[in-house]
């Protein structure tokens, strides 16, 4: 069976009442964190800058990454473009350049040629076709005798 005791204070060697323990907890300085919970608030701190700079630097990587790419198609092109002027440089130094040039642009003929320059063929007009009676040039009429024949074959 289960024998009653008097209940002691949780203290070591203390026989004070509740009232003198409250009173004298009052008056002792506790201080508001604990020493583990201050090392621990360090730590979370230090973690948490530690994350902010890993992720600029990462936004940094990142961003060069892509600058980087960029700059290496940037380059392909342009050494792309710098074997088409080296091929146009080399057809514009050559022979076959200076002769086509010659002929079309300065309209120049090697010696022993003769130089041919084609003339358009006029094509003559309606009223040169079909030109008006003496008649009706001097009395004024109108053409409308040349429209009908032309659109309808005749009056």
């Amino acid at each position: 069976m289960r024998s009653w005791r008097r209940r002691t204070s949780p203290y070591p060697g203390s026989t004070s009442s509740h009232r003198e323990r409250i009173s004298a907890v009052k008056g002792k300085k506790h201080p508001i964190i604990s020493s583990g919970q201050f090392i621990a608030i360090i730590v979370a701190t230090i973690a948490l800058f530690m994350a902010v700079d890993f992720g600029r630097r990462m936004a940094a990587i990142y961003r060069l990454q892509r600058e980087k790419a960029r700059l290496e198609q940037e380059v392909a092109q342009e050494q792309s473009r710098q074997e088409e002027l080296k091929a146009y440089k080399d057809y514009v130094q050559s022979d076959e350049f200076v002769e086509q040039w010659a002929r079309t642009e300065g309209k120049m003929v090697k010696p022993g040629e003769t130089p041919v320059v084609p003339v358009p063929v006029r094509t003559p007009t309606l009223s040169e076709k079909h030109p008006p009676e003496e008649g009706q040039a001097m009395k004024g009429e109108s053409h409308w005798r040349e429209w009908w024949e032309l659109f309808f074959g005749g009056p």
